[in-house]
């Protein structure tokens, strides 16, 4: 029972460091990068689109 609690106890600080790491590169992101990035993402998100169409379109 002890080391079922200490998983736990290491799974959650784990979760918590990765949380803190992705909060932490998120607030590097601000304004005009963010809005970039949301502009290449909606840019690959259509070229996937397209080249799934595409491949389902030559069979």
């Amino acid at each position: 029972k002890v080391e079922k609690q200490q998983l736990r106890e290491k799974i959650k600080e784990e979760r918590e460091r990765e949380w803190i790491g992705e909060a932490l590169r998120a607030r590097k992101f601000s304004g005009i990068e963010t809005f970039e990035q949301g502009l290449s993402l909606i840019a690959f998100a259509i070229r996937a689109a397209k080249n799934a169409k595409h491949r389902r379109n030559r069979r």
